[in-house]
């Protein structure tokens, strides 16, 4: 069995403009997701000894009960990757009829410290 750890996604939202009538971004309440897949995309962040200002990226693999557009959102996740991560561009799944698993959507996703 995989070890799996739980998120939650948080939706950007349009709802407002800013002094210039500019959109202002910002995010709903979240929607939790369990059964999430991560692994490091680089090797980068495993380092002993780390400088200010690093970067971390990951692939969130979400379960195949996922069908919601992640397109500019965010998501927090827990236990050893714990944090909020942004999510890069427009992830979509796999076929699902080449993936015979619980998995079909590999997500990159990148947090930046400093």
């Amino acid at each position: 069995m995989f070890a799996t750890v739980s998120g939650t996604v948080y939706a950007p939202v349009f709802g407002s403009t800013d002094r210039l009538g500019n959109a202002v971004k910002s995010f709903d309440n979240g929607t939790a997701v369990d059964g999430l897949l991560v692994s490091p995309s680089t090797t980068d962040d495993l380092e002993a000894q780390r400088v200010d200002g690093d970067s971390i990226t990951l692939t969130v693999h979400f379960p195949k009960t996922w069908t919601n557009s992640l397109r500019g959102c965010e998501i927090e996740l827990s236990d050893a990757w714990s944090g909020r991560y942004r999510i890069v561009g427009d992830p979509l799944p796999y076929i699902e009829a080449n993936t015979p698993g619980a998995w079909w959507l590999p997500v990159n996703v990148v947090r930046c410290d400093g």
